[in-house]
């Protein structure tokens, strides 16, 4: 159940695709996918091995930005100078390529349930000399391992959504948000081409 406190921030539209997400990654439980070893296996957007060249990682961070129209204006990565960052689902790490390439975080955190998409992020993140704190989620856990109140950001682009209990998620990132900190998710359509 989503808390109270999190219902009264949600429009009643959002907590209605919750409520119906919930439903899907149920059955997607159902018929026994790991869903850390289907992302594992079809981690988004990035070749198998990572990139070698911080060209090949700009260019292909650019296209990624391309196929979604106004990502970069409603879910920016240049203005996190100073903050407490969580990339959550942070996959091979565009967003984070992104925050610390853009913005000078006092801390960079990327979360995710594959441990492919946690490994190809930091072969990147080096590649790019960006300090990031990695961890791996559990996928039958909603539980974020940081402290309550220590984070100024949370960015989730694309994920909630995929997650087994988005409810539990929210309810975790109330929890680790510092009282003026923000979240900015973002969920696909319903009609999307995604």
């Amino acid at each position: 159940m989503l808390s109270d406190m999190v219902k009264n921030l949600l429009p009643n539209s959002f907590i209605r695709l919750v409520r119906k997400l919930k439903i899907f990654t149920l059955q997607f439980k159902e018929k026994n996918i790991s869903i850390a070893d289907f992302w594992s296996q079809h981690h988004v957007d990035a070749p198998s091995d990572g990139f070698s060249r911080v060209e090949d990682s700009f260019s292909h961070l650019n296209w990624r930005n391309r196929q979604y129209p106004g990502h970069t204006d409603l879910m920016p990565v240049n203005n996190a100078n100073g903050l407490v960052v969580v990339d959550f689902g942070c996959g091979p790490g565009n967003d984070i390529i992104g925050f610390g390439t853009s913005s000078k975080p006092k801390k960079l955190i990327g979360l995710d349930i594959s441990s492919v998409a946690l490994e190809l992020s930091k072969k990147r993140a080096k590649l790019h000399n960006i300090d990031v704190d990695f961890r791996l989620l559990n996928e039958d856990s909603a539980e974020i391992p940081l402290e309550d109140k220590s984070v100024d950001l949370i960015h989730c682009a694309g994920v909630l959504h995929h997650s087994p209990n988005p409810e539990a998620i929210l309810n975790e990132f109330l929890r680790i948000l510092k009282p003026n900190g923000s979240a900015r998710i973002m969920v696909y359509n319903r009609n999307s081409i995604w």
